[in-house]
């Protein structure tokens, strides 16, 4: 069985650990690669051979140093990362920053959950936008 890279880009570590436990209990194998700047992320999704790349990339919007929408940007504007699954997970349901990040073309635009009871949701919407060759 595949074993998915995930890179969080967020910078509460609650979530952080949160997320990892959620992604525990569902059994899905992964590994996971936590970033907590906007800068950190685009270094670190710079050093990335194409083979290296992750499965999927979950930002959170409100960053430190640079935002989540200047990520997007970035991974959208390099041919190499242009295509780069992205996911957003961020405390904002504001209509403006789903309308926003849509111009870079999220995978989703998921709500964070306010419980740990919730997060079982969140993985099972990470799962549904994985690339589906990837799910075998």
């Amino acid at each position: 069985m595949k074993t998915y890279t995930f890179l969080l880009i967020e910078d509460n570590e609650g979530d952080v650990l949160l997320m990892s436990e959620a992604l525990e209990e569902s059994g899905i194998p992964f590994r996971l690669i936590g970033l907590q700047t906007g800068q950190e992320a685009i270094d670190k999704i710079n050093q990335f051979d194409q083979s290296e790349l992750p499965d999927l990339v979950i930002l959170d919007i409100n960053l430190p140093v640079k935002n989540g929408f200047e990520v997007m940007r970035e991974i959208r504007n390099n041919p190499k990362t242009a295509a780069l699954p992205v996911m957003i997970l961020s405390t904002s349901s504001n209509q403006e920053d789903r309308r926003k990040a849509g111009q870079f073309q999220p995978k989703l635009f998921y709500t964070k959950p306010s419980d740990f009871g919730e997060f079982p949701a969140l993985v099972e919407a990470i799962v549904s936008i994985l690339p589906k060759e990837l799910e075998k």
